[in-house]
């Protein structure tokens, strides 16, 4: 019985892993979570600032946001608040968290 459960729990949390990186990557629509990160922020900030997400002041602010929004600066922090984690790590989970 210990060994069914076993067998059964490994395939849930090889899933559940490959699930906490990928989500990011395809909601985003980018090849790292850093980038998915900072895309998905500066979404959220457009939206804040113009109150929806739709408009020709929504549009203007959130593809600005997009066309800049590389990855790189939000490595670079995420780097600086969790030097022992690895970077993908710390970008997928503040991912999860922004949502």
């Amino acid at each position: 019985m210990k060994s069914i459960v076993g067998l059964t729990a490994l395939p849930l949390v090889a899933a559940g892993i490959i699930l906490f990186f990928a989500v990011p990557l395809i909601a985003e629509n980018t090849g790292n979570e850093c980038q998915a990160l900072e895309k998905y922020t500066a979404s959220n900030a457009a939206r804040s600032v113009t109150g929806s997400t739709t408009g020709p002041i929504y549009g203007m602010l959130n593809g600005l946001a997009q066309s800049v929004a590389t990855g790189e600066a939000t490595s670079a922090a995420e780097a600086n608040a969790h030097p022992n984690i690895p970077v993908n790590v710390s970008c997928a989970y503040d991912f999860w968290k922004a949502l």
